[in-house]
């Protein structure tokens, strides 16, 4: 990944990233990471599978509180409405809108789906979350524009 598509990247999502890396991880698929793992001199492609299982646990967290937070829903309701925020087919569609799966880290004849999509929206909250230059306020103002606009 070079420096113009991280900056394209970093435009689309609204978030400047301190370590790059993270940003770098979260488009990686693991075939990508599988195919590569020992072939920059010995160094491991990491995929963005860890990044991904870390987003989902911050995005269920986010909804959560903002859907108690906004009235007096039941639980039943609150979790309706949160499992719509939660469709792969609603995540696969932001990262269509942010026009950022063609940077994707891909194998050869690989194609990308909207699970994949998915997987990369919660990777790259995990990213923000874990940088140094982000942390939960930071995913949330992602979430606001990406989920709730």
């Amino acid at each position: 990944m070079d420096i113009n598509e991280i900056k394209e990247i970093e435009t689309a999502i609204g978030f400047k990233f301190g370590n790059k890396r993270l940003l770098e991880t979260a488009f990686t698929t693991p075939a990508f990471a599988n195919q590569n793992k020992n072939q920059n001199s010995g160094a491991r492609v990491e995929s963005g599978d860890r990044l991904e299982f870390l987003g989902d646990g911050i995005l269920k967290y986010i909804l959560t509180h903002k859907l108690y937070m906004s009235g007096k829903k039941t639980a039943g309701q609150m979790t309706e409405e949160r499992q719509d925020y939660e469709r792969f087919e609603t995540h696969a569609a932001i990262i269509d809108r942010l026009d950022i799966a063609k940077y994707l880290r891909l194998v050869d004849k690989q194609t990308v789906s909207d699970k994949m999509k998915s997987d990369l929206y919660e990777a790259v909250i995990g990213a923000i979350y874990v940088d140094k230059r982000g942390g939960i306020k930071a995913v949330r103002r992602l979430v606001e524009k990406t989920l709730f606009n």
